[in-house]
C-alpha cells in the first residue's frame, strides 16, 4: 500500500519525534546509569585487579548505542584522546623501566590495574562526548541533572552519618557500597563522614562538584533568573555546603565559600534582576549563618584541632613533608621514566618481601605524583591535560546554546578547581575522583564540536509532497 504525501509527512514527523524522544531518554538514562554504577558499587574497588570496572563497560555501551543515532560522529577525535594514548604508553614504558632499570619487583597486576584505570577514564570521556552528541539540546542538561541527583544522594548519606538519629544505619549502609570499610568506620569514630567514598576529603570533593554543577546552572540562566530559581540553587548549595562542612575537608570548605561568593558576583555582572539579587543576598546570609552555627555547636573536632594547633604540628603536613623528602631522595634516579607507581595503583601493589628504596608514601600533589609514576614525562602530561582541557571547553562555554554553555562552564570550573588543588591533592590521576573530571570534559568537548543533528523530516516530506 502506497501512502499519500500527507500520510508520509505525518509518519515521518512521528518517526522524528520518536527518535528524538529515544535520544533524550538514552542521554538521561545513560547519565544516571553511568554515575550510579560508578559510585554505588564502591568507587575505590580493588576489583580493578580482577575484572573490568562498570564505568568502562557502561561507557562503551553508551558510545556504541549512540552510534545508532548519529553514526561515527560520536567517535570524532579530540586532543585529549591523544593524551590518553600517551598516558597508556607511559604506563607500559614506566613499568618496564622500573622493573628492568630500577630492579623493582612490581607485579604485573599493578600494571593491569593502572591501564584499566586509564581506559576507564578515557571511556568516561567518550561517554560524556557521546551523550551530548545524541541529544545536543537536552544531553548536557540531562548529564548535569543526573550528576546533581546522584551527588545529592551521596551528600545526604554523608550528612546522615554525621548528624541525626540514623548515624549508625547510615554508616552500615555506607560500608556496603565501598571497599574502604575501615576508612568508613574510622571516619564515623572521628566524626568525619566518608559517605560512599574512601575518605572524607573525597566526600568533600564530590560535594564540591555538586555545588559547582548547581552554580553552573545559576550562571547560565542568570539573566532569566527569578527569585525561585535562586532559591533552588541556594538550597542545593546549602545541602552540598553542609556536607562539605561535616566532612571537615578544609580545602573544599574554603573553595566552597569562594565559589558561592563568585556566584553572587556573576549574578550581578550578568544582569540578574533586583529580585534575584535580593534573594541571593538573603539566602547567602542564611547559608553563612547556618555554617557558623554548625561550626559553633557541631562536633567538628578535626577543624577545631587544626585551628588550635600550630601549622608545624599538623599531622597531615608532617606526613606530606615525609613524602616529599622520600621523593626528593630518588628524584634523580627516576627522572627518565619514574617508578611505575602513582596513587592510581599504589594501594593495589603487592610487594614481595625485601627492601625497596623506590617506595614512597602517596604524595598528595598531582605533579609530584605523576613525576613519581612517569618521571619528567608525568608533569608534562598533566600540563598538556590542563592546556588541552581549557582550550577544548572554551567554545562550549561561549556557545549561544544554554545546554552547551552549561557543561562548558561546569568543565571550566572543575578544571580550575583541579588546578588550584593540584599542589595539595590528586584529583585527576585517581579513580575515585578522576571520572568526574573526564566525564564532564567529554560533554564539554562534544558540545564544542559540530554535531550531525536530526534532519527536519517534516519539512523535507512537505517539500517532496509539493
Amino acid at each position: 500500500m502506497t501512502l499519500n504525501p500527507t500520510a508520509r509527512a505525518r509518519f515521518a514527523e512521528g518517526y522524528q519525534v520518536a527518535r528524538r524522544f529515544a535520544a533524550d531518554g538514552l542521554a538521561l538514562f545513560g547519565s544516571l546509569l553511568l554515575l550510579a554504577l560508578y559510585l554505588l558499587p564502591n568507587v575505590a574497588s580493588p576489583s580493578l585487579l580482577v575484572k573490568i570496572p562498570n564505568v568502562l563497560t557502561t561507557s562503551l555501551v553508551i558510545v556504541i548505542g549512540s552510534m545508532a543515532f548519529v553514526g561515527w560522529n560520536v567517535a570524532r577525535r579530540t586532543p585529549l584522546d591523544a593524551i590518553f594514548v600517551g598516558w597508556i604508553f607511559l604506563a607500559f614504558a614506566s613499568h618496564i623501566f622500573a622493573t628492568i632499570v630500577l630492579d623493582r619487583q612490581l607485579p604485573d597486576v599493578s600494571l593491569y590495574g593502572y591501564v584499566v584505570f586509564i581506559l576507564a577514564m578515557w571511556a568516561a570521556f567518550r561517554a560524556g562526548f557521546a551523550i551530548v552528541k545524541i541529544s545536543p539540546g537536552f544531553g548536557p542538561i540531562a548529564l548535569c541533572l543526573a550528576l546533581v541527583f546522584v551527588l545529592l544522594l551521596s551528600a545526604g548519606l554523608g550528612i546522615a552519618q554525621a548528624v541525626g538519629p540514623f548515624r549508625v544505619q547510615a554508616t552500615e549502609l555506607a560500608t556496603k557500597f565501598t571497599a574502604s570499610e575501615a576508612n568508613v568506620l574510622e571516619g564515623a569514630m572521628n566524626g568525619r563522614p566518608t559517605g560512599i567514598f574512601g575518605g572524607p576529603n573525597l566526600l568533600g570533593y564530590a560535594n564540591f562538584i555538586g555545588a559547582l554543577t548547581a552554580i553552573s546552572f545559576g550562571v547560565v540562566y542568570a539573566r532569566r533568573a527569578k527569585w525561585w530559581h535562586i532559591l533552588g540553587i541556594m538550597s542545593l548549595l546549602g545541602v552540598f555546603g553542609f556536607g562539605i562542612l561535616e566532612a571537615q575537608s578544609r580545602t573544599w570548605v574554603v573553595l566552597f565559600a569562594f565559589a558561592v561568593l563568585g556566584y553572587g558576583l556573576a549574578l550581578r555582572r550578568l544582569g540578574a534582576s533586583h529580585g534575584a539579587m535580593a534573594t541571593f543576598v538573603v539566602l547567602f546570609l542564611g547559608v553563612a549563618a547556618g555554617g557558623f552555627v554548625t561550626f559553633q555547636i557541631g562536633k567538628l573536632n578535626y577543624v577545631e584541632g587544626t585551628l588550635k594547633r600550630s601549622i608545624m604540628e599538623d599531622e597531615s603536613l608532617r606526613i606530606r613533608q615525609q613524602a616529599y623528602e622520600m621523593a626528593a631522595n630518588i628524584a634523580v634516579d627516576i627522572a627518565p621514566l619514574g617508578t611505575g607507581v602513582g596513587q592510581a595503583n599504589q594501594e593495589r601493589l603487592m610487594y614481595q618481601s625485601g627492601y625497596d628504596r623506590y617506595w614512597v608514601i602517596g604524595v598528595d600533589n598531582e605533579w609530584v605524583n605523576m613525576y613519581l609514576a612517569h618521571g619528567v614525562w608525568g608533569p608534562a602530561l598533566v600540563a598538556l591535560f590542563f592546556v588541552a582541557g581549557f582550550r577544548g571547553v572554551a567554545p562550549a562555554r561561549r556557545s549561544p546554546n544554554p545546554a552547551s554553555s552549561l557543561v562548558g562552564w561546569l568543565a571550566t570550573f572543575i578544571l580550575w578547581a583541579g588546578l588550584l588543588v593540584s599542589v595539595g591533592g590528586v584529583r585527576i590521576a585517581k579513580y575515585e575522583s578522576g571520572i568526574f573530571v573526564t566525564l564532564i570534559l567529554g560533554a564539554a568537548f562534544g558540545s564544542a564540536e559540530p554535531t550531525v543533528r536530526f534532519p527536519n523530516v517534516r519539512l523535507d516530506a512537505r517539500k517532496a509532497a509539493a
